[in-house]
């Protein structure tokens, strides 16, 4: 039965060209790069928005970032934009940036089929056939194949043939098939083309015709599925059907690595795709003759698969080891800078792998590595320093090493530094380094050499002891920070400053607490800003202060600090879902800490701060269970004399409906005109409402009208 592939649901795939529309780019059509875009998007420009989608997406000249595609394309699909709709679908079904959630994508491609998207019609179709959030039926899928491919999805040309050829929701019929994929290849679909390649080359329901299917092979371009890529790049590596091309295959084993399939380790371990497997031997030779040629830097590849030699899933050996080869490469890849093959060689000369062991030009290798940065190589030369391996034992650099590498987020030199919980780690007790083998110390050995490096005064070890004592509850904590915050670590200042708010370990002290506090803010950390804010705010260790405590919390909300922003929110705060239904986080209003927020932003309010005088006015008027309108009213008149917009068009609210005022339809009018003069939306809606009904006023429908069209040329 012949392999039949499909390259399923690219974001990239649009409805036919579009042009740029920015002013000054000359790109034209198919620009995703236009640096105009960005601001062209922020006031809601259709096309400009798509394309941030299309370049965070792809990632070809920006940071691939598939979050940010999310939200460009969101910006869109409440335009009810079909391809932005599709789009969004894409996401949900391949869980780019958003959850994998078949079902949401399901409604996205029914919201966007709807407005006769072709791509979204065969998505439907797609999910039909396979049983995805659909009971699985093959005729319907057949239906919306043919519905797709007549609105023009090349895709669903490919699906119509799959159908055709296999008999699936359709009588089988291959001759009818053959036009369908002839047809969906000359469009340019890869799919059809490799299916084509390998009916001809296999002679199913034909003669076999190599020239034919190495003609459809040949003709592939486009690389977006990397299973794709890798089978082609098998081809051309064993030389079968079509010639071999060394620098092609490689092209294409270098797109299916892009696409994620091969990870970097097409000559590590053997990638199979349905028993498709590469002659390693054919590959080798190919990798050679491109690095003659000074394509690329693979003789560290090569001298990996001479190192290891490469093995099936069954070990069977599908290419030998060669030490002396493997040395000879990496050597060569050593002398041109690769920090790899420097380790590695490291490795030949330390273990004696193809000649005798060598430590001191191993050591020589190792540290030529860890100072270009090579993560493993660090590890080890850590290792060899502890352990005093053929060396003097040097703790201090090694710790240095253990560092570098664990700030690198190497996991085994984060567990020899205890920075990491490993509870199969902390159990071994194997004290004698062996080059194979992590080196993982007791517990006792790692809090000797920490406190040895602390005791001669490096800063950095004792505020990591410290931070270790701290949470073991061991009061020798106190000794570690207070050396660390005396030479500046900020977080020691915190942590010290939370022991004497606490009273942990020793008498409570606020005012040592609010010093240390401060200092710790110096190097703005949001945690100390929090805390220093509540003991001003709660009087502690200092006379109660509302406007210094607001002006710290806003500090270190906008430093991201969801404790100091939820301090802030008396209001509560409406968010868009995804689906675009809003939604109103709720809280407890009667909460005690919600109360001591009220009351400090009513002082501050008193103060002059006109945002916070119109969020109390909101508070009292709907916030809270029932409504204080004399309250309300109290901060609306004094945020809307200084003319804030909002707080004037909701006083007007007030008097048009006789809330906590008697109902006065002509000072209504003349709020309403005040928030209208500031360009509010709200009020001019609310004025059109006035003269369409006739309150306080005659009936004026064409003063109704002119105010409604006001409101809608706004939007």
């Amino acid at each position: 039965m012949i392999f039949l592939f499909s390259v399923r649901g690219r974001l990239n795939k649009t409805q036919g060209g579009s042009t740029c529309n920015v002013k000054g780019c000359k790109r034209g059509s198919g620009c995703n790069a236009c640096g105009k875009c960005s601001s062209h998007s922020n006031a809601d420009h259709k096309i400009a928005q798509l394309k941030m989608a299309e370049m965070y997406k792809q990632g070809d000249t920006i940071e691939q970032d598939y979050h940010k595609t999310n939200i460009w394309t969101k910006k869109l699909t409440k335009k009810k934009d079909d391809l932005a709709q599709y789009n969004l679908g894409v996401l949900f079904q391949e869980g780019l940036g958003v959850r994998h959630d078949r079902l949401e994508a399901s409604k996205w491609f029914i919201l966007s089929s709807n407005q006769g998207n072709a791509e979204a019609i065969y998505k439907l179709g797609e999910m039909k056939f396979y049983g995805h959030s659909f009971d699985r039926n093959k005729k319907e899928a057949f239906g919306l194949y043919y519905k797709a491919a007549i609105g023009g999805s090349i895709g669903a040309c490919y699906g119509l043939g799959e159908a055709y050829w296999n008999g699936d929701g359709v009588k089988q019929d291959r001759k009818n098939a053959l036009k369908v994929y002839d047809y969906a290849a000359r469009q340019g679909n890869s799919d059809a083309r490799y299916t084509l390649g390998q009916i001809y080359e296999e002679g199913q329901f034909m003669e076999v015709d190599h020239a034919k299917a190495a003609n459809y092979y040949s003709t592939i371009s486009s690389m977006d599925d990397p299973v794709l890529a890798f089978l082609l790049a098998v081809k051309f590596v064993n030389g079968h059907v079509v010639i071999r091309d060394s620098k092609k295959a490689y092209s294409l084993f270098k797109a299916a690595e892009r696409g994620g399939f091969l990870r970097g380790y097409l000559l590590q371990t053997p990638i199979t795709y349905n028993n498709i497997i590469p002659n390693y031997h054919s590959l080798i030779d190919m990798f050679i003759e491109l690095s003659e040629r000074g394509i690329d830097n693979l003789e560290y590849n090569i001298g990996y698969a001479y190192e290891y030699g490469i093995y099936s899933n069954t070990m069977d050996e599908v290419f030998p080891k060669d030490y002396k080869k493997a040395s000879q490469w990496y050597t060569i890849s050593a002398n041109k800078g690769d920090a790899r093959a420097l380790y590695r060689l490291g490795i030949v000369h330390d273990e004696g792998k193809g000649t005798e062991k060598n430590l001191t030009i191993a050591l020589d290798c190792y540290r030529k590595a860890a100072d270009s940065g090579n993560v493993e190589a660090k590890y080890r030369l850590a290792c060899i320093y502890l352990a005093g391996y053929s060396i003097p034992q040097d703790i201090i650099k090694a710790y240095f090493l253990f560092s570098e590498a664990a700030n690198m987020g190497h996991s085994k030199s984060r567990r020899a530094l205890m920075f990491s919980d490993d509870t199969k780690a902390a159990n071994l007790r194997n004290r004698r380094f062996t080059p194979d083998r992590e080196i993982v110390r007791t517990e006792e050995d790692q809090i000797g050499m920490l406190e040895t490096m602390a005791g001669q005064g490096l800063v950095a070890v004792q505020y990591q002891l410290g931070k270790l004592y701290q949470n073991k509850n061991n009061p020798a904590a106190i000794k570690w920070l207070t050396l660390a915050a005396q030479n500046g670590i900020s977080d020691a200042c915190y942590r010290l400053g939370v022991l004497y708010e606490e009273g942990t370990y020793n008498q409570q002290n606020y005012e040592m607490a609010m010093e240390l506090y401060e200092r710790a803010s110096i190097g703005e950390h949001e945690d100390a800003i929090y805390r220093l804010a509540k003991m001003h705010q709660l009087g502690k260790g200092t006379p109660i202060n509302y406007t210094k405590a607001y002006d710290l919390y806003l500090l270190a909300s906008e430093m991201g600090h969801n404790l100091a922003s939820k301090a802030l929110d008396i209001t509560g705060d409406i968010y868009e879902s995804p689906m675009g239904t809003i939604q109103e986080i709720t809280f407890n209003t009667t909460s005690q800490e919600y109360e001591q927020s009220l009351f400090m932003c009513e002082h501050v309010a008193e103060q002059g701060n006109l945002e916070l005088q119109y969020k109390l006015g909101t508070v009292y008027e709907y916030r809270l269970k029932e409504p204080n309108y004399s309250k309300t009213l109290k901060w609306y008149h004094m945020a809307a004399s200084k003319s804030h917009r909002e707080a004037t068009y909701r006083l007007g609210t007030l008097y048009e409906k006789g809330l906590g005022v008697d109902q006065d339809y002509k000072k209504a009018i003349h709020l309403f005109e005040q928030a209208k003069s500031m360009n509010s939306s709200d009020a001019i809606f609310r004025l059109g409402r006035v003269y369409q009904y006739g309150y306080g006023v005659d009936v004026d429908s064409l003063k109704a009208v002119e105010y409604y069209t006001l409101v809608a040329n706004k939007t």
